[in-house]
């Protein structure tokens, strides 16, 4: 026996003719048990003999992942949305801002002054950002 506990095995010069020992083959059938057994993966990934198990799990994983599409599809329509939503904003900011430099011409100098200080916080919102 050696230090690990496997048993060492002296060859004959010309190699093992006889054919293997029994001592030889219980050891190689322990070894199997050891470290060659099922429990090295928690799941067989083979698709030949599925269970039901398998194939419940799997129709859950397409499952869950039928609604992440979803839900990442729904995601994509709001980002555009609030993007258009944004665009629409800063295009009614200049056009009200350019509305109030048309009124400068034709109405009071303090309405303008008015107006422009209520529309420069979205001016700066929409357009400036």
């Amino acid at each position: 026996m050696t230090r690990s506990g496997e048993s060492s095995y002296v060859y004959k010069k010309g190699g093992n003719r006889g054919g293997d020992s029994p001592k030889k083959r219980e050891d190689s059938e322990d070894e199997g048990e050891n470290w060659g057994s099922g429990d090295r993966f928690s799941k067989d990934l083979s698709f030949a003999g599925e269970s039901r198990g398998e194939i419940e799990y799997e129709e859950e994983c397409l499952d869950l992942l039928r609604e992440l599409m979803l839900a990442a599809s729904e995601e994509a329509s709001l980002h555009l949305r609030l993007v258009n939503l944004l665009n629409e904003a800063r295009n009614e900011t200049i056009r009200l801002s350019g509305m109030i430099a048309m009124l400068a011409f034709f109405e009071d100098k303090r309405e303008i002054a008015k107006l422009r200080r209520e529309i420069e916080p979205f001016f700066q919102k929409y357009v400036d950002a």
